[in-house]
């Protein structure tokens, strides 16, 4: 077999057994989620159309170039080895030993000294290190629930990574319950449960949760559906809500019709404080050169008062 070139992507292997079976749009688990999910407050999107999701998301390949995780805007071998010695750098909860990436599912991966790198595994270990860093998650015991959970990449990494971490996916869009659901069975990420979107304020009930997180999500979604989110948060007096948005330093919505609109006095409404705010990297030439650096990203972390 011949061996790819040094600055190309690796190819990227073959489904599991079985997959091509579970990952076809007739199946009859992702029929019920959508006919569940219809006329859920939550569930408007502004962006996640089904013809959105039919262009943007192979169901096979869904950690590939997709709405999920967007990898082939200008990414290249240089920029995933900047990101990849950065990251190592400060990666002080030592994550780089304990996860690894396989490039199953279409993620697009390169060799980097001999590791394979691909952005589901740079991101996961940058956020986890400031979640680290802001709330000491690998110490205690602890509750993530996460609003727009994906195929549930965060979910994988987190439970992977710490034994005292235990995670709750959600989100409004059927195909993504179906494929987290799989993906992280798949894992065998015992320790991460997804919750349809038709269950998740029952199952918060009486339930304590230490953070939620919504990556890319709420800046994708109409002011409508955050506003549902954010109630349910507050109602189960969530302590913190770490988002990252896909507008730099501002928190905006995105509208079917009309302006956008700042979440900030919103989420400040309901009993959160901003804790702290801060680039995705420390350092103003991985920001701008590094995976996706033409479109910098922020994180933000806040605190019920």
């Amino acid at each position: 077999m011949e061996q790819p070139e040094p600055t190309t992507p690796l190819p990227s292997p073959p489904l599991p057994p079985g997959a091509a079976e579970v990952l076809r749009a007739d199946h009859p688990l992702l029929a019920e989620y959508t006919s569940r999910y219809r006329g859920h407050p939550a569930a408007t999107s502004s962006q996640w159309s089904r013809d959105y999701i039919s262009s943007s998301i192979d169901m096979q390949q869904f950690r590939g170039h997709s709405g999920y995780v967007w990898q082939q805007w200008g990414e290249d071998v240089f920029r995933y080895g900047l990101t990849t010695y950065f990251t190592r750098l400060h990666d002080r909860l030592g994550l780089f030993e304990r996860l690894d990436e396989d490039g199953l599912f279409g993620a697009e991966t390169y060799d980097i000294d001999g590791a394979r790198i691909g952005r589901d595994l740079l991101d996961s270990i940058t956020e986890l290190n400031f979640l680290g860093e802001e709330l000491d998650i690998s110490r205690r015991d602890f509750t993530i629930l996460d609003i727009g959970a994906g195929y549930g990449r965060l979910a994988h990494r987190a439970t992977t990574a710490f034994a005292n971490v235990d995670y709750l996916c959600t989100d409004v869009i059927p195909l993504s319950t179906f494929l987290s659901r799989y993906y992280l069975d798949f894992r065998g990420a015992t320790r991460a449960r997804v919750v349809p979107l038709d269950e998740i304020a029952g199952e918060l009930a009486g339930r304590h949760v230490d953070l939620a997180v919504n990556i890319h999500s709420f800046s994708e979604a109409p002011i409508s559906s955050i506003r549902w989110w954010l109630d349910l948060i507050a109602e189960n007096d969530v302590e913190h809500l770490m988002i990252v948005p896909n507008t730099d330093t501002r928190l905006l919505s995105k509208e079917l019709e009309g302006p956008k609109v700042d979440l900030r006095p919103l989420i400040e409404a309901k009993g959160f404080r901003l804790a702290r705010m801060r680039p995705k990297y420390p350092s103003e030439f991985v920001q701008r050169h590094g995976i996706h650096g033409r479109f910098p990203m922020y994180y933000f972390l806040f605190a019920r008062r």
